[in-house]
């Protein structure tokens, strides 16, 4: 019997809660935080719901037929960790993000081959789903892989092909310049194969152009101008490098040999004086690598483990697991971030005189991993979390849009932000006029847009973006858009429940289908395995619409009954208008 979670359902249900009335949602998102920064839906699904399976699907590599690297001399956590995400990979088989992550994990513990099978999967699941944000994102990481094997050429050639994809990501467009520069260097048998001196230079150039402040790209560019022969050139670069990252040894070096070259040693001399630091530092992080190397380093496991602990209810092992890994190291943002996420999850049962002190701890926590790694992104969206669960929306939305600028490539930022423009919409709609809430309903279905691009199967931006369209009037929309998503993802019963219940309740005649509602429906109620009231809530508005209101009455009294079993007050007093509504047609016939 499959188990559809509390998440899920609460998740997936149709009419908004207010987040001002309510921090329960936030909570559960918290809850649900692991599956959600990985995957797309984050709910656990069965068999296909769609009605039809319209839509062309191309046949992709099968999980079971990728290898399974030996992991017997990892750390046992990290053996739990990679055994974990490659079951979480089968059961999600077509989210691309999910089969990633079991790529990295071989990437990063030393089985090239293992981790490229998986990563071609990926990028599979991702072209079929036109997400184009994942296709660059995998070939970049498919590149560093590439990088360790000795040969110049196939990384270049496979951050050009993911550039195809974001051409303007800075970042690639400095990866690319960094690979083809060794390239340049490397001793070739195909001289016709070395980039030529204009080319790397205009490829330096493309980064400096966009952002004129990362210094490695003044740092490249200065080599190839020395390489040329131009000394005064290479020496403004490598001073502008400098002038950026007082720590870049290697510029400083760099320098001080042109100053030579150029005959002005006493130049030379002051550099060479001045203290150094024992590292260098460019200045630069990679933020791909960056989380790349959060995601699969062993703090990492053994936080998902805690994680793992929480999901099963056991709060206090999970929470002295944190503990421990913070008194190790107290700077350790992955553990931090994932303390304060327990210190939240326990808002639910908390009494209200002891929320503020939990809120209180929780955004410390968020806010210390923030400190401890400013590339960490997920702690700045707790924190924020933290913030509106507090009560204070409009401080809340604003931390969201500000984490919008700087990542604007992080799907769960622009989620959150949509979503929560939603809300806001919705409660000023109904202070102020619709008039009043159709910016924020704008800007709610631009962001829930973008995360639907960066992420085409996080089916609760589909939810929340169908519920702002359907506010806003554009019923056409909603139908294409939920049309699409039971395609993409036809085992997901939430979004064939809304589907559903448009067809059957829309006034749009090129919409309306109550039959077609009924069979999705039928099928929803077979393949959930349970019988939760919102799905037989919808099977009777459905059969309501058909005139069958023998079935109807049937559903409805069936969803009451479910909701009075699970004691959801709220449920039952809104079933019971609908039994109301249906026994009244069932008399009158």
């Amino acid at each position: 019997m499959t188990v559809v979670s509390r998440e899920c359902r609460r998740a997936n249900r149709r009419r908004r809660v207010s987040p001002a009335r309510s921090i329960a949602p936030i909570v559960l998102t918290l809850a649900a935080l692991a599956a959600l920064a990985v995957g797309g839906a984050g709910c656990k699904r069965t068999a296909p719901v769609a009605p039809d399976g319209n839509g062309a699907r191309p046949e992709l590599t099968p999980l079971e037929e990728l290898p399974v690297a030996a992991t017997q001399d990892l750390p046992p956590v990290v053996q739990e960790q990679i055994e974990a995400e490659i079951r979480a990979a089968r059961e999600h088989s077509d989210d691309p993000a999910r089969v990633a992550r079991v790529a990295m994990l071989f990437h990063a513990h030393g089985f090239p081959d293992a981790a490229r099978r998986w990563y071609n999967a990926a990028l599979e699941r991702a072209v079929r789903l036109e997400a184009a944000w994942q296709t660059f994102l995998y070939r970049y990481y498919i590149s560093d892989l590439e990088s360790r094997d000795g040969n110049p050429h196939a990384p270049a050639a496979t951050m050009s092909l993911a550039l195809s994809q974001q051409p303007e990501d800075i970042h690639g467009l400095l990866r690319l310049a960094m690979l083809m520069h060794v390239v340049y260097e490397a001793p070739l048998a195909d001289e016709s194969t070395r980039p030529t001196t204009a080319q790397l230079r205009r490829a330096y150039t493309r980064v400096i152009d966009r952002d004129n402040r990362i210094a490695p790209a003044h740092f490249g560019l200065g080599r190839i101008e020395l390489a040329a022969g131009n000394l005064a050139e290479a020496a403004e670069h490598f001073k502008t490098a400098i002038t950026l990252a007082p720590d870049y040894l290697e510029a400083r070096d760099a320098l001080i040999g042109v100053y030579e070259q150029m005959d002005r040693p006493q130049e030379a001399q002051t550099l060479r004086e001045q203290a150094g630091p024992q590292r260098s530092d460019n200045g630069y992080v990679d933020p791909y690598m960056a989380d790349f190397r959060r995601l699969t380093s062993q703090a990492s496991a053994r936080v998902e483990h805690a994680l793992r602990l929480l999901k099963q209810g056991i709060t206090a092992e999970a929470e002295r697991e944190l503990l421990a890994m913070i008194a190790e190291n107290p700077q350790d943002a992955v553990a931090l971030d994932a303390l304060g996420t327990i210190l939240m999850s326990k808002l639910v049962s908390a009494e209200p005189a002891e929320r503020g002190a939990l809120l209180r701890e929780a955004s410390e926590r968020f806010r210390a991993a923030a400190q401890a790694d400013p590339t960490f992104t997920q702690p700045k969206i707790n924190f924020a979390m933290a913030v509106r669960a507090s009560g204070d929306q409009s401080a809340a939305l604003e931390l969201m849009r500000s984490m919008a600028r700087y990542v604007p490539h992080d799907w769960r930022v622009r989620y959150y932000l949509g979503d929560w423009l939603a809300g806001e919409a919705q409660e000023r709609s109904q202070a102020d006029g619709p008039v009043a809430a159709q910016p924020l309903y704008l800007e709610a279905i631009a962001e829930l847009e973008t995360s639907l691009e960066l992420n085409p199967l996080n089916m609760f931006a589909v939810a929340s973006l169908a519920d702002v369209l359907q506010a806003t009037g554009r019923y056409e929309e909603v139908h294409l858009l939920l049309r699409r998503a039971v395609q993409r993802t036809p085992d997901d019963p939430g979004i064939a429940n809304k589907l559903a219940l448009l067809l059957a309740t829309s006034d749009v005649p090129s919409i309306r289908n109550p039959v077609e509602a009924v069979r999705i429906m039928l099928r929803v109620v077979e393949v959930t395995g349970i019988r939760i009231p919102e799905y037989l809530e919808t099977l009777a508005i459905s059969y309501e619409a058909m005139e069958d209101y023998e079935a109807a009455f049937r559903a409805i009294s069936d969803a009451m009954d479910e909701a009075a079993l699970a004691g959801d007050v709220d449920m039952k007093d809104r079933l019971s208008v609908v039994r109301a509504r249906i026994e009244a047609k069932r008399m009158g016939q």
